[in-house]
């Protein structure tokens, strides 16, 4: 008898709470809502058989996407946009193929990390992308993309979804190599925008 009362209040009380906990969830943004706000979301993915995650970046740039895949597909200026790459160039372009070589400048004592990566690029219907993968250099693993679509009624802003893996062999425990590439990627997006809004 006195554990089926036990269960009896508990019951009571989790139907109490039910409704504040719905309540409490309607008051929270929405993912699309923060998104369009301006804030810029960082998901951090497992892959398997590596200890970094996989990063996925975010949100919207207050630009067209013609004008901010000038820039994301132009390999030539990541040096002008991403943090700690010293030095790019596109060194091959065949149609929606190419190949581009960026430096990474790392921090003491390591040295800097020198990547040549494959690229295809597609714009067309309404959607541009970019892909990449390391085909030879420093980083164990170097490859990413790039997804770009209009947003908003006019189509005057950029909702965008950039996906980022780079292994390096450190000795840097990885818990300070995760934060260096979230403060970087965030830097990254706050240099676009304040580029975009330049020009």
């Amino acid at each position: 008898m006195k554990s089926a009362h036990w269960i009896e209040l508990l019951v009571s009380v989790l139907l109490l709470l039910a409704p504040m906990a719905r309540a409490a969830g309607a008051d929270e943004p929405s993912r699309d809502a923060r998104i369009a706000g301006g804030e810029v979301l960082v998901t951090q993915i497992a892959i398997e058989g590596v200890s970094i995650p996989e990063l996925l970046i975010e949100g919207v740039f207050d630009a067209p996407p013609e004008k901010v895949w000038a820039l994301v597909d132009a390999c030539g200026g990541y040096r002008e946009i991403m943090p700690m790459v010293s030095e790019s160039r596109e060194t091959e372009r065949v149609g929606e193929e190419s190949q581009c070589s960026w430096t990474v400048q790392m921090p003491f004592p390591l040295a800097n990390i020198k990547t040549l990566v494959a690229a295809t690029s597609v714009a067309r219907d309404g959607k541009w992308r970019r892909e990449y993968k390391q085909v030879s250099g420093g980083f164990l693993r170097n490859q990413g993309s790039w997804e770009l679509f209009a947003f908003g009624d006019d189509g005057k802003r950029t909702r965008f979804a950039y996906r980022y893996l780079a292994v390096i062999d450190t000795i840097f425990p990885d818990t300070f190599v995760k934060s260096g590439q979230l403060k970087a990627a965030r830097q990254m997006v706050a240099t676009i925008r304040e580029r975009l809004a330049r020009h």
